[in-house]
């Protein structure tokens, strides 16, 4: 589901590719909103979610802990739809800087003191 890779050398490439992984984690986070819409709760188990995710089983799924999924166990495996939300639209890729801006100084006019 979230691996993908670009060449390290191109930071365009890198950059796009960021950019679909992030527009991909949106549109996993509004398929698990849409399956805990159906079901009257946010709290999902990870085998309703096995479709949305486009994997083969429940086992896949868990496996994304490792990346960071917010997974919990309850007596089966759990997925807060809120929790995995926050998770998508926060996630960046390990490349990622934030860009430094300049900080814009406005002449003074007149006397300071």
């Amino acid at each position: 589901m979230l691996h993908y890779s670009a060449p390290a050398d191109d930071p365009e490439a890198v950059e796009r590719m960021a950019w679909h992984q992030r527009q991909l984690l949106k549109h996993f986070a509004d398929e698990v909103d849409r399956v805990a819409a159906n079901n009257g709760k946010t709290d999902l188990e990870v085998w309703q979610l096995v479709k949305s995710f486009n994997e083969p089983n429940a086992v896949a799924i868990i496996c994304l802990k490792a990346d960071g999924l917010p997974l919990y166990r309850k007596g089966g495996w759990y997925l807060d739809s809120r929790d995995f939300r926050a998770w998508a639209t926060a996630w960046r890729p390990a490349t990622w800087k934030p860009e430094r801006r300049q900080q814009q100084t406005k002449p003074v006019k007149g006397i300071l003191f």
